[in-house]
């Protein structure tokens, strides 16, 4: 099993350290889930794999048990650690706990285990997003945020209404562009995702498998964010194509992938155009 080394087995100095270490473990993490979701997806996932999952989540799991040993010796030491600071690494601890978690199985509703998780990624969100804050109408540009991945992958994945529907409303409230992200898009694109997995629904039942979309669909390319050393939430494509149409001004050409016939059946693509 996985066994930490002195490096990664030292306490951690600060927020910054913490940020640091958890970028470089998030990195690793990030291209096995890459490796990982296309074995699922035509369900080749092989005893290897299971065990380099199982030692990543074991790295990620001992990176919060330092975190949270750095915060007591913080507030013991009378200089608590900064409110906005902590929830931007949990945020982002969570969503690579999640998606670390899912990734070696092909059914879309895996994230069902994770509700809890989920709420408490929001949460963390909300608390930097909330007006009041200086959040409560979207900001033009910030590179330091970052929050934007995380919460575009919760209004996708999680099945739970209203915490996705949280997830979409921080989307509108969060930095218009994040780096390379443009905020808009993830926003329009998830709200879009949503009304098709739910367009059967009452507003209160889940979707079924059949009715969920696969993959990440993301914005264009020049909204995604690449250097994977800076940013853990650097994700690919999959099986979705979402640019800006040049036939359609205004709009973004998605190509949407299901399996309307279960996940043994063949893959449905469909093309829409959504409205900027």
């Amino acid at each position: 099993m996985y066994a930490p080394t002195a490096k990664e087995s030292s306490p951690q100095e600060n927020l910054t350290d913490s940020r640091r270490q958890l970028f470089e473990i998030s990195d690793t993490c990030i291209r096995f889930i890459g490796e990982a979701s296309l074995k699922a997806a035509m369900f080749q996932i092989d005893f290897d794999t299971l065990v380099e999952q199982v030692k990543l989540q074991t790295r990620l799991d001992a990176w919060c048990d330092q975190l949270h040993e750095l915060i007591d010796r913080m507030q013991a030491a009378g200089n608590p650690a900064k409110r906005d600071a902590l929830n931007l690494l949990l945020i982002h601890y969570k969503v690579i706990y999640i998606w670390m978690r899912v990734c070696t199985t092909a059914g879309e509703s895996a994230t069902d285990s994770y509700y809890t998780d989920f709420e408490e990624l929001v949460h963390y969100a909300e608390q930097i997003t909330k007006p009041g804050v200086g959040m409560a109408t979207p900001q033009p540009l910030s590179f330091d945020m970052q929050i934007l991945g995380p919460l575009y992958y919760t209004a996708l994945k999680c099945r739970h209404p209203a915490i996705r529907r949280r997830a979409l409303e921080m989307l509108q409230l969060a930095p218009r562009r994040e780096g390379l992200w443009n905020g808009h898009y993830a926003y329009v694109t998830a709200k879009r995702v949503i009304e098709l997995e739910e367009r059967h629904l009452n507003g209160q039942e889940l979707p079924d498998e059949t009715s969920r979309l696969h993959g990440l669909p993301l914005p264009d390319d020049t909204s995604r964010i690449y250097n994977l050393g800076k940013v853990p939430f650097g994700f690919r494509k999959f099986n979705h194509s979402i640019v800006p149409s040049p036939a359609y001004p205004g709009t973004l050409e998605a190509v949407f992938q299901t399996k309307p016939w279960g996940l043994l059946g063949e893959w449905q693509n469909f093309t829409e155009y959504i409205k900027l």
